[in-house]
């Protein structure tokens, strides 16, 4: 999965996204699902906004 994500950036933003996630440090598993549900809250009213279905 990690091979994969990072395939699809530029070498920079790969850089990047390392230096930051190894910054962080380990993560427990309820952030990370508290993190998503704002995420999912977020795209849900983005489309309300556009009216758009879907």
């Amino acid at each position: 999965m990690r091979a994969r994500f990072f395939s699809n950036l530029p070498r920079a933003g790969t850089d990047v996204v390392i230096e930051a996630m190894e910054a962080i440090g380990p993560v427990h598993l309820c952030e990370i699902e508290s993190a998503q549900e704002r995420i999912l809250e977020t795209v849900r009213g983005l489309r309300l906004t556009t009216g758009r279905p879907g």
